[in-house]
């Protein structure tokens, strides 16, 4: 009764205020208790019904809480199927959406916070092209774009903790695995926000137990607009993903992993063109490649390291300080037959068995009826043997006859855009030094009965830029031991556009008797010692004829010979 009275006394004007604002109070707190109610029953029934829609999966949220007074959303136990409801595709623990008010002033979604817990996403590969998320990917695929233009929205704080990956592979019965896996993205945004704020991205992940370490800066919009981000890989095992590729090949990777460390820098000023810039180091280690389907050694690499690089994909320009290649290993075989396995590998088609190649000479010699067929061969000219130690230059085959040409009246006449539009400009590579340490070349020939190796090899390339306008040489430097007691040296000046190169070659301790098997079919000797010297400088260029090799101030000589006829002998001198 006092309150009542006292009210009485206030004028009328403020008697209606609080009246309305008591009202507006009532129906806030209602409006509030209808939210808390109904919002979660209502994302619950989309969540089920839009999975069924967009994505064709059963979907189900087990609980889900409302909060009008700060504007959180919380779900808990969200599950997405496989089309029998029962299989888990997705699993996630717990999702917390933090909204704020200043949607409302933006007319679009601004969120001060998503959380996202313990993710679990469950990949089978079915098929050696398809997954059982193939048929979600086609459908969103198939979905109509929008036309309304790019959407406003404000996502702040976004994180991912605890996710997992699993990835069983039916067709290899490997199982791949993505575990800890958090993301952080603290800004990603259509409308300004905060020029100053600095956005720490991060992706840590074990990817089949070697982790990955993602993590930058950047200021989407200052006037900069600079982004950088740091990029960790430690011991990646590539053999596990090596038998995803669908097409069969005539090599295998069973074993290899990689290290990266990397930057990547975007750049975008206003009035100037943007720039983008990976730079660090790449390493393989431990590489073995097989051949296919026998297992065979085919190489094995230590250590392959890229060293101060700088990839500019904007400007198409890389340059690298130090390429390393420790202890390489390279096993060439020909069979009875004639088939050289690198010559099977390299000329193969993935998915299509290669022929067997014979040896190099049937290569080139296979393809003349193929040209042959549609134009008269060439006579071949002889060659006389001349002291001036020039081999002749390959000469091409002459081409088929070319089909008549159309009229010009025919031709469609080029346009102006099309005359108006440049090629894009060549990449431009830089390599400061290629350093190879530790070589082996080991040749085994079935065919001839013979084999012998190239080991200790070591290949020093200075300054090597491709192309290069100025046409400056490169440097290049080998050394490496023939067998048990030979020895290779090879120094000089290298141009690669157009090939050329003038080199000072030297092999010192060839043990003859090694070589037995190659003479024998026309020499009816038996060396039981001896051993060979060559030197000479050589010169060869790429010319518009072909190859042209050239040697000259050739010295050479036998020592400690020890021959004697073949008894019995069948083979001609």
């Amino acid at each position: 009764m006092v309150v009542r009275a006292r009210l009485g006394t206030l004028p009328v004007w403020a008697r209606r205020s609080l009246k309305i604002g008591g009202g507006v109070v009532a129906g806030w707190l209602l409006l509030s208790g209808l939210a808390a109610w109904r919002v979660p029953i209502l994302v619950q029934d989309l969540a089920a019904s839009q999975s069924a829609e967009i994505l064709g999966r059963p979907a189900r949220i087990d609980t889900v809480t409302f909060n009008p007074f700060t504007l959180v959303l919380r779900a808990r136990g969200m599950h997405v199927f496989e089309p029998d409801g029962t299989t888990p595709l997705l699993t996630v623990a717990g999702l917390d959406v933090d909204a704020s008010i200043t949607s409302l002033f933006r007319l679009a979604p601004v969120l001060d916070r998503i959380t996202v817990t313990e993710p679990r996403l469950a990949l089978v590969r079915e098929d050696t092209r398809r997954l059982n998320i193939s048929d979600i990917l086609e459908r969103l695929a198939a979905r109509p774009a929008g036309d309304g233009g790019t959407p406003r929205f404000s996502l702040n704080n976004v994180s991912l903790q605890g996710g997992a990956i699993t990835l069983q592979d039916t067709i290899t019965g490997r199982t791949h695995t993505v575990q800890s896996l958090d993301i952080g993205l603290p800004f990603l945004s259509t409308l300004p926000y905060a020029a100053e704020i600095d956005v720490l991205p991060r992706l840590t992940a074990v990817i089949n137990g070697s982790p990955l370490d993602l993590g930058g800066r950047a200021r989407p919009f200052d006037a900069s607009r600079t982004s950088s981000l740091d990029f960790h890989l430690d011991n990646l095992a590539l053999d596990a993903f090596a038998d995803a590729w669908p097409l069969p090949y005539p090599v295998a990777l069973r074993k290899g992993t990689l290290d990266a460390q990397l930057q990547m820098v975007f750049d975008a000023p206003p009035d100037v063109a943007p720039t983008f810039r990976i730079s660090g180091d790449v390493a393989l280690n431990g590489v073995d490649v097989r051949s296919t389907p026998d297992d065979a050694a085919l190489m094995q690499v230590k250590t392959l390291a890229v060293k101060e690089m700088a990839v500019e994909p904007l400007a198409r320009r890389v340059t690298i300080g130090r390429v390393e290649v420790v202890d390489p290993q390279v096993h060439v075989t020909r069979s009875a037959a004639g088939e050289v396995n690198v010559v099977r590998v390299a000329t193969a088609q993935p998915g299509a068995k290669a022929p067997a190649v014979k040896d190099a000479a049937a290569t080139a010699t296979s393809s003349a009826p193929a040209a042959g067929a549609a134009a008269p061969p060439a006579a071949t000219p002889s060659v006389p043997a001349a002291s001036t130690g020039t081999a002749p230059a390959v000469k091409p085959a002459p081409a088929a006859a070319a089909e008549p040409a159309p009229a010009a009246a025919d031709a469609p006449a080029p346009t102006a855009s099309r005359a108006a539009t440049a090629a894009p400009a060549a990449w431009q590579v830089a390599v400061k030094e290629v350093d190879l340490a530790g070589g082996n070349v080991r040749w085994q020939d079935a065919k001839d009965n013979f084999g012998t190796s190239l080991s200790g090899i070591a290949l020093k390339v200075s300054a090597l830029n491709f192309p290069d306008p100025s046409n400056a040489p490169a440097t290049l430097s080998l050394d490496a031991k023939v067998a048990d007691a030979g020895a290779v040296k090879v120094t000089g000046p290298v141009r690669l556009q157009p090939f050329g190169a003038d080199l000072d070659a030297s092999l010192t301790g060839l043990a003859l008797p090694a070589l037995a098997p190659l003479w024998k079919p026309y020499v009816a000797l038996a060396i039981d010692r001896g051993t060979l010297d060559v030197k000479a400088k050589v010169r060869a260029s790429q010319g518009a004829s072909g190859m042209q090799v050239a040697w000259n101030g050739c010295a050479d000589s036998i020592r400690q010979l020890r021959a004697a006829p073949l008894a019995n002998a069948e083979s001609q001198l």
